[in-house]
């Protein structure tokens, strides 16, 4: 196509996904499902369907000669086109702990290097490994954040973002929680939407309802370094028989480098300050 052209779709055709697959650009459509270009007719032709309805797409993703398909109502769909004609389509019906397992909104699937699909919805991050059973939660191990779960987008070093509601979160191929960051790390957005995108440089693009967020992963990294304890001051209290048992608090000498106190008659109180506020929801302003 040349510039700007308006194809003949059918009306009232919710667009969720534009794609390129064996050469050809396709479209995923929310009430018709699959469509490929045909650049001879300048139009999309819709697979066709047959007994199977494709309705309903709300993700698709590329795999060799495969395609997988998630669904607004939550199933998940493969198509094989390695047949020299035609294709095969298998629905793949979910389970979690050997119960069959519904999906909300399916909004984005990713083929991870293990060969496991991740699928994010309304719900979670699920991993689900073809032929072997159960899917895994991967949004219910320790520090993933719960509710929505939005984009799925690798970046050129390997490791995985994903948008959450509230957050961004990097993974590496098998799941593992590398990375969290919300605005109390300086996360400039507070909501993100279905809409992402990555440049040639590894720039990462995200949509959220507050604008574009942009930036590179390659100096992202965690602070690590250990900031010091300070300790503020030191109390004792030791009892006094001239009191009639009352005791009472001593400010330790200032420049002490010791502190001598008898094992059956004193108390002592540590005054400090964690100087760390890296984590803090607290917000400064100078």
């Amino acid at each position: 196509m040349t510039g700007v052209q308006t194809c003949a779709l059918p009306i009232y055709n919710y667009i969720s996904q534009l794609f390129m697959f064996k050469g050809t650009l396709w479209i995923a459509s929310a009430r018709f499902g699959l469509a490929r270009y045909d650049q001879t007719n300048d139009d999309f032709v819709f697979l066709e369907q047959g007994k199977v309805t494709l309705g309903n797409v709300s993700s698709a993703v590329v795999a060799d000669d495969q395609l997988w398909l998630g669904t607004f109502d939550g199933r998940v769909w493969q198509l094989d086109f390695s047949m020299p004609e035609g294709y095969t389509v298998r629905s793949h019906e979910l389970s979690y702990l050997g119960e069959p397992l519904k999906l909300d909104v399916i909004t984005q699937l990713y083929q991870a290097d293990s060969g496991a699909i991740w699928i994010t919805n309304r719900n979670g991050l699920v991993a689900y490994q073809p032929g072997q059973g159960d899917v895994q939660f991967l949004s219910s191990h320790s520090g993933f954040p719960s509710g929505a779960y939005y984009e799925i987008l690798p970046s050129h070093d390997g490791t995985v973002w994903v948008t959450h509601a509230h957050a961004l979160l990097q993974l590496d191929q098998q799941g593992q929680l590398l990375a969290s960051y919300d605005t109390d790390h300086g996360l400039p957005v507070k909501e993100f939407n279905d809409a992402s995108a990555i440049g040639d440089d590894g720039s990462l693009f995200f949509g959220s309802v507050n604008g574009l967020l942009a930036f590179n992963p390659a100096p992202v990294s965690d602070d690590n370094s250990t900031l010091p304890v300070v300790f503020t001051q030191i109390k004792t209290q030791f009892m006094q028989a001239n009191t009639l048992g009352t005791k009472a608090w001593h400010k330790a000498p200032q420049h002490a480098h010791s502190l001598a106190l008898p094992y059956d008659n004193a108390t002592v109180a540590l005054g400090f300050s964690d100087l760390d506020f890296s984590h803090s929801p607290s917000y400064f302003r100078y």
